[in-house]
C-alpha cells in the first residue's frame, strides 16, 4: 500500500500539481499526532494478534462456540499494529515505515511518513522505476520525508481493504478527493481505488465497521 501511494504521488507530481517550494513545503508537513508518538511497539504477527482477542473474546463469553463470527474491538494502536504487520509481511523492503492509525467518528486514517529515497531498496516494476527516474529529480528536495495517508471510511470486500468514494488521499497539509486524483491522472476512480486497496485475506475476516473511536473487525476463528 506505501508504495503504491508513493507512486500516486509521483504521477500526481508528473499530471501537473506543481511541486513548487509552497506545494513542497505543505506536502512535507507531518501532522503533530503522527509525531507526538514516537515509539515503534513490538509488532507481532497480525494473525497470531487477532487469534488471541479472539480467543479472549471466546472466553470472555464462555460459550465454547468457535464456529460462529467473533466479534473482536480494536483501539487505534492495536488496528495499527495489525496493519503493520501485514504491511511488514506484505511489503518486500530493507527498511519499513512506522504506520499509525487514527480514528475519528466514523472516519480512519491510516498514514507514515515516507523518505524518497526508501524507495532504492524497494522491489519496484520496471515502469514504475521509470517513473521514480523521471519525477526524483524534480523534488525541491530528495532527502525530505513527508507525511502520506488514507482518509475515509473502511470498506471490506472479498478480503480486500477498500475505502468509500468519498475517501481522501493526503500528502503533508494537503487533501485530495480520490475522484478529483483520478481525474487529474486521467484514470478510472475505480482503477486508483484498486491500487490503494488493502489485502487482508488471510486474516479471515467477515466485516470491518468503525464506532465511537474503535474499529471492529468480524473474524472468523
Amino acid at each position: 500500500m506505501l508504495k503504491k501511494i508513493f507512486i500516486l504521488v509521483m504521477l500526481l507530481a508528473i499530471a501537473g500539481a506543481g511541486l513548487g517550494y509552497y506545494f513542497w513545503r505543505r506536502a512535507t508537513q507531518i501532522p503533530a499526532w503522527f509525531e507526538a508518538e514516537t515509539s515503534t511497539p513490538s509488532i507481532a504477527p497480525p494473525a497470531d494478534f487477532l487469534q488471541e482477542k479472539i480467543r479472549q473474546e471466546i472466553a470472555q463469553k464462555n460459550d465454547g462456540d468457535r464456529q460462529e463470527p467473533v466479534r473482536v474491538t480494536l483501539t487505534e494502536k492495536e488496528l495499527g499494529q495489525v496493519l503493520q504487520g501485514e504491511v511488514d509481511r506484505q511489503l518486500k523492503m530493507e527498511s519499513i515505515p512506522r504506520l499509525q492509525t487514527q480514528i475519528r467518528g466514523e472516519t480512519l486514517e491510516v498514514g507514515t511518513v515516507l523518505d524518497p529515497q526508501m524507495l532504492d531498496n524497494a522491489q519496484l516494476s520496471p515502469g514504475q522505476k521509470r517513473i521514480v527516474d523521471r519525477v526524483l529529480p524534480l523534488l525541491p528536495s530528495q532527502n525530505q520525508p513527508f507525511y502520506v495517508a488514507l482518509e475515509g471510511t473502511p470498506q471490506l470486500a472479498a478480503g480486500q481493504l477498500i475505502m468509500t468514494e468519498n475517501s481522501r488521499i493526503k500528502i503533508g497539509e494537503l487533501s485530495f478527493r480520490i475522484g478529483d486524483m483520478a481525474q487529474r491522472l486521467n484514470i478510472p476512480p475505480e482503477k486508483l481505488n484498486q491500487l490503494l486497496q488493502v489485502n487482508l485475506d488471510e486474516l479471515n475476516l467477515q466485516g470491518v465497521q468503525v464506532q465511537d473511536g474503535m474499529m471492529q473487525l468480524e473474524v472468523n476463528p
